[in-house]
């Protein structure tokens, strides 16, 4: 399970500041969700995130031999 920490905390840490961002961008007006390319934007911001850290997981556990 150790070798877990590390993604752990990288994708934890990191979802919470990716979460504290997006809130941010949608509070301030930045990010508007009424219109078409900025939904496609976060759409593929939050693909991204969760398609690299399954990736990672995924690279992980074949080290790991899980």
């Amino acid at each position: 399970m150790s070798v877990w920490y590390p993604w752990l905390y990288q994708y934890g840490v990191g979802g919470v500041i990716f979460v504290v961002s997006v809130v941010l961008l949608l509070r301030s007006g930045a990010l508007n969700l009424r219109h078409l390319p900025h939904r496609f934007l976060l759409g593929a911001l939050i693909a991204g995130l969760l398609g690299f850290a399954a990736f990672h997981a995924f690279w992980i556990s074949q080290a790991a031999g899980a």
